[in-house]
């Protein structure tokens, strides 16, 4: 037994010798180093000389029920394709799919969390309608809505998209959901494209409650409905304080913009006194 173990330990103290003298690189991954030697990325972290990015342009409308904790809303896109590529399908994210019964999910949820999904319809693709029940050319999978195109969108041309979708908010105390019945938290709530990139194409990964996201460069024009008791605050420029907030207010918005210290535009007295927006309609870019 000795010898068979002196044995076993000498030949693993050559051989572990034998590779840590034959190999010192670190390897890469074969799509990594395929983007450098297109020259779409390069080694010192810059962008290639053959570098690209796909763009959005957003226009949503949505509106929020607070009473029964829903939301509704229509979208129209312009999805630019400054690959090389063609592109023979769209990938769509749809987050609030998380919340589906049977969906993937790395955190647990409550039952009364757990919905239908996203209801989506009236969906065009550059003024043609989507058949969404068809399982030729649409697929669910998780958070993910796989369209496939009739015709290829060629490089460097642009595609346009329609869709309407209500989705149920949730009460799930992570990233987005109902605080209380005066406070709501919604973060993932419209059909977004994913990213198509130079190095796997569609970003198709799921949403499961604890990745971060890989999203597009976009531009955004949103207007979001509410109660009139309620206040929104969303990333971007309100582009109409003078339509939705009372004078007084929105006089401390504006100052708000240029001072070196904290000013409470909205205080607990104007809440007390009955807080109401002058208009119900909230415009973001």
């Amino acid at each position: 037994m000795k010898t068979i173990s002196l044995t076993f330990l000498t030949f693993f103290s050559f051989f572990s010798c034998l590779i840590n003298a034959q190999e010192s690189r670190l390897f890469m991954p074969k799509k990594i180093k395929q983007a450098y030697e297109n020259n779409t990325r390069s080694f010192d972290g810059k962008p290639g000389e053959n570098y690209w990015q796909n763009t959005v342009d957003y226009t949503i409308k949505v509106s929020v029920d607070v009473a029964n904790n829903e939301l509704e809303g229509s979208e129209s896109l312009v999805y630019h394709n400054t690959s090389p590529d063609e592109i023979n399908m769209l990938v769509i994210r749809l987050y609030a799919n998380v919340f589906k019964k049977g969906s993937p999910r790395a955190n647990s949820v409550k039952a009364e969390d757990l919905t239908d999904g996203v209801e989506l319809f009236d969906v065009l693709i550059n003024g043609i309608k989507i058949d969404l029940t068809s399982r030729k050319s649409v697929m669910r999978r998780g958070t993910n809505l796989f369209l496939s195109l009739d015709k290829p969108l060629a490089s460097g041309a642009d595609l346009t998209l329609e869709a309407k979708w209500k989705q149920k908010i949730p009460h799930y105390d992570g990233r987005e959901g109902i605080i209380d019945s005066t406070s709501f938290f919604i973060g993932y709530w419209y059909p977004q494209v994913s990213v198509y990139d130079d190095i796997f194409g569609w970003d198709r990964l799921n949403y499961t409650l604890q990745t971060e996201f890989y999203n597009n460069l976009a531009n955004f024009d949103v207007e979001i409905s509410a109660p009139k008791n309620f206040a929104v605050w969303a990333t971007g420029i309100l582009e109409n304080p003078d339509k939705v907030l009372p004078k007084e207010i929105e006089k401390r918005f504006i100052k708000a913009k240029t001072s070196d210290v904290p000013i409470a535009i909205i205080k607990k007295e104007d809440i007390e006194n009955g807080f109401e927006a002058r208009k119900n309609t909230w415009h973001f870019t």
